[in-house]
């Protein structure tokens, strides 16, 4: 059973939410007519959802965008504490399939699972669906569950946004449970992202073709010395990519480590490139190779930084799926990339030794006897 607890009876409100006095109106979905996120009827007050507005999706409701349409609103929480602030969550999932979505407003404008208890949120963007996100500090799994997938052929926008995985866990007040996925198969646009935020978990997948792209860092080490929180950036597949200025990683020894996990398909893996540094020290490492045959002496690159670039080691590193021995991490300086390479165990060195040299005195033999 998840945990609430009572924050004060000063929290009632019935027709605005903290923050959105500049905006027109507040709207809570209520999926009276059908799911249509676009049908003024499925909405409290009542109205096609349009610019200056701020939308709420619900009380364990699911709306969907299905309609190739531009539609532009200022904000949008999904899974939300409304009309009752503070630990009174309900759970909400948009599913967008068509068309393009601008939110425009400030800040956290754009929230998934805003508020414990039972305040999960999911959002689905399928086939070619576009977000885009105007707002400084867009967050999934806020104060409970929340999970951002994009698919395939669909896209998410935000250039100049913060993004939050997962903001505030249970150290930060009695029964958050912030806790935040994105799911990224299509594109993905932002400034930057933060992971597993104030004792808070946070997870980065990037698979398929997904590609993530930063335009300035990636920061799983936010907050590190919160006990509960973690982060894990998953790298499926070897089609997927996630560039970044810089990845900031880093942990102190006693604290909870960040995460990297490599899973390899018949193509290896795909590495996360960076154009200046990266720094994973105290990390674990996991490198699935089970869909991978890996070649004797071969290498494969994890992260690919800047010359001189790499900062740190990782704490523990998991190679499994591999039948081939000596396994290793190598941080190669000189390129700035970080690898997986294969070294000959010593006996078959040893024996590779003895066999080139009884090769050669087998050739001079032969050489005196001809």
């Amino acid at each position: 059973m998840k945990k609430c607890h009572a924050i004060g009876a000063g929290l009632f409100v019935l027709l605005a939410v903290a923050g959105a006095s500049s905006w027109a109106a507040v709207a809570q979905f209520n999926a009276s007519s059908s799911n249509d996120f676009l049908t003024a009827a499925n909405w409290t007050p009542a109205g096609v959802p349009s610019a200056g507005n701020q939308y709420i999706i619900n009380n364990g409701l699911t709306s969907t965008y299905t309609t190739n349409v531009a539609t532009t609103i200022a904000s949008l929480q999904v899974g939300a504490d409304y009309p009752v602030l503070g630990d009174f969550g309900t759970a909400g999932t948009f599913n967008m399939s068509a068309g393009s979505l601008h939110v425009t407003g400030g800040g956290t404008a754009f929230t998934i699972a805003r508020a414990c208890c039972s305040g999960d949120g999911i959002v689905n963007l399928t086939n070619d669906a576009s977000l885009i996100v105007d707002g400084s500090d867009p967050q999934v799994g806020q104060r409970d569950h929340g999970e951002l997938h994009v698919g395939p052929l669909a896209s998410v926008s935000s250039p100049t946004s913060y993004w939050r995985l997962g903001n505030y866990g249970a150290s930060i007040d009695n029964g958050l449970q912030g806790d935040g996925l994105l799911d990224v198969q299509g594109t993905f646009l932002a400034n930057v992202i933060f992971i597993g935020d104030s004792d808070s978990h946070g997870e980065l997948r990037v698979s398929g073709h997904g590609s993530v792209t930063l335009n300035d860092s990636l920061v799983p080490n936010t907050a590190t010395n919160f006990p509960n929180r973690s982060a894990l950036v998953q790298m499926i597949g070897s089609t997927a990519s996630l560039h970044a200025v810089n990845d900031q990683s880093a942990n102190g020894a006693a604290e909870v480590h960040n995460r990297y996990i490599f899973t390899a398909d018949v193509g290896g893996v795909s590495p996360i490139t960076l154009s200046d540094a990266v720094n994973i020290d105290n990390n674990d490492l996991v490198v699935n190779l089970a869909g991978f045959s890996f070649p004797a002496n071969g290498t494969i690159t994890l992260f690919d930084a800047a010359p001189t670039r790499i900062f740190g080691q990782f704490a523990n590193v998991t190679i499994t799926g591999s039948n081939v021995p000596g396994l290793h991490v190598v941080y190669n300086q000189g390129s700035g990339n970080i690898q997986i390479t294969a070294v000959p165990e010593p006996t078959c060195m040893l024996l590779v030794g003895i066999g080139a040299m009884l090769s050669g005195l087998v050739t001079a033999r032969s050489r005196r006897n001809g």
